[in-house]
């Protein structure tokens, strides 16, 4: 009975997380969604600094996403500390699911 209940919050979960990767434009939309399955059996810490990056702006999320990380000093487009390494990892796992 508890793993049933555990599926159903983590599938609940998971439903949120993709309402919430639609964007307005659909290459940030791929990335996010693609990178949250991957979150399914993640950890909490992992799952809410994900949710934390979707409440960024659409802009931001695509600068960061989409834009050349070597051009990551234009003001304005700096990826903040705390979201690096789960930026690098979307980007990542985009490429790498879709070789």
């Amino acid at each position: 009975m508890a793993e049933a209940e555990s599926n159903q919050t983590e599938q609940a979960w998971l439903r949120r997380m993709l309402f919430l990767c639609k964007r307005g434009n659909l290459e940030t939309e791929l990335l996010l969604s693609a990178y949250s399955l991957t979150l399914l059996h993640a950890c909490e810490a992992d799952r809410r600094l994900f949710e934390q990056l979707l409440l960024e702006s659409d802009q931001a999320l695509f600068n960061w996403l989409l834009k050349d990380p070597s051009a990551n000093n234009v003001t304005g487009h700096e990826i903040p500390t705390c979201y690096q390494g789960l930026i690098d990892a979307i980007r990542n796992n985009y490429l790498i699911t879709n070789q």
